[in-house]
């Protein structure tokens, strides 16, 4: 069967999470509906935190489909940072790509502590190793970090 909604797939994949056991899997699912609004999602995208590891990072590449240069803020608001390192990678990968989009916002949410040294340490990673940033940018970014 089709999944035509956000809610189908998060039910579909809580109700098979014991099946889902590769990054594969749950990377190619992550776009298989349509997506609404990201404030009307935003409820049911929190019931994915009580999956597996692999339920946990396809919320964040869910969560990235929302990301436009108007969201932002909204999406930063949406990260529950975990201790699984699964999560902190997918949390990271979506940190560079709201910072492509908005460096101040995202600068200002990880000043505030909201996740974790090691996820703020993966995401500064990600921003090193992108050609989306200059040498210049990365730079400043952690001279705003770091002091």
């Amino acid at each position: 069967s089709n999944i035509d909604t956000l809610k189908e797939q998060i039910s579909f994949t809580l109700k098979n999470k014991e099946h889902l056991l590769s990054w594969y899997i749950t990377d190619s699912i992550s776009s298989s509906y349509h997506i609404g609004d990201i404030n009307s999602d935003s409820r049911a995208l929190i019931s994915l935190q009580i999956g597996n590891s692999y339920c946990k990072r396809l919320r964040y590449y869910i969560i990235n489909r929302y990301l436009v240069k108007e969201n932002v803020g909204r999406v930063l608001q949406l990260i529950i940072d975990d201790e699984d390192i699964v999560c902190k990678k997918a949390i990271a990968f979506l940190l560079e790509e709201a910072y492509f989009l908005n460096k101040e916002k995202v600068i200002s949410f990880l000043k505030k502590k909201t996740v974790s040294e090691k996820t703020t340490s993966l995401f500064l990673r990600k921003v090193k190793e992108s050609k989306k940033f200059t040498p210049e940018e990365k730079e400043d970014l952690v001279k705003k970090l770091i002091v």
